[in-house]
């Protein structure tokens, strides 16, 4: 959002961009802590809904749109399914209208075992595939860029491969799982790019690992 113009000029996150930000830190954090083992799957699936009339369009459009990027996968009309408790991160105004459940056995089109539902709503194939643009600019990361513009580099391409992970749990993911292998790659070069920047850096408190 811009206010003002000219050099009097400022620009802030919107609430929108406010809880997308947050919402990212939180998938950053849930994504290298995974890799560290220390954010196992409790063995909850956890089931949201949104009992909004129909009058109430907007919200329910929001609750599609907010679920689905926090990773949730449908498997009804209206009804969407996490291994994850997401119900925290959506907007407060969905919060009167929110359907929520837990369970710790699940049957989805047939399939009751963890792994085979994982692979049915979440297909390995995709996800992985999603790192192949990070992995690559991975083997393209030079030393010898200046460590801030490595920074921008390195964070904009663990961004775009995170934006499509729902960051299923590792129990329910086959072993050794590339994704993790290629964060743990990527954690290395940015170590490298920060212990070599100088003064503030551009992303300071942006990952705490």
């Amino acid at each position: 959002m811009q206010v003002g113009r000219g050099r009097g000029g400022t620009i802030a996150l919107t609430s929108s961009g406010r809880a997308r930000l947050s919402r990212d830190r939180v998938g950053l954090q849930l994504a290298f802590s995974q890799d560290s083992d220390l954010a196992g799957w409790d063995g909850n699936w956890h089931l949201l809904a949104l009992g909004a009339p129909e009058s109430e369009r907007a919200i329910r459009d929001a609750f599609r749109r907010d679920v689905q990027a926090l990773g949730a996968a449908s498997i009804s009309t209206g009804l969407y399914l996490t291994p994850h408790d997401v119900a925290p991160l959506l907007p407060e105004q969905v919060g009167r209208y929110l359907v929520t459940a837990t369970a710790t056995t699940m049957s989805v089109r047939g399939m009751t075992e963890p792994r085979a539902i994982t692979e049915a709503l979440w297909p390995a194939h995709d996800t992985v595939t999603s790192y192949t643009a990070l992995d690559a600019a991975l083997d393209a990361d030079d030393d010898e860029t200046d460590p801030l513009a490595r920074q921008l580099f390195l964070a904009g391409a663990l961004d775009a491969a995170l934006r499509n992970d729902p960051l299923v749990p590792p129990e329910l993911r086959r072993t050794p799982w590339p994704p993790t292998e290629i964060r743990r790659r990527w954690l290395t070069h940015w170590h490298d790019a920060i212990s070599s920047a100088e003064g503030p850096q551009v992303y300071q408190g942006w990952l705490r690992d």
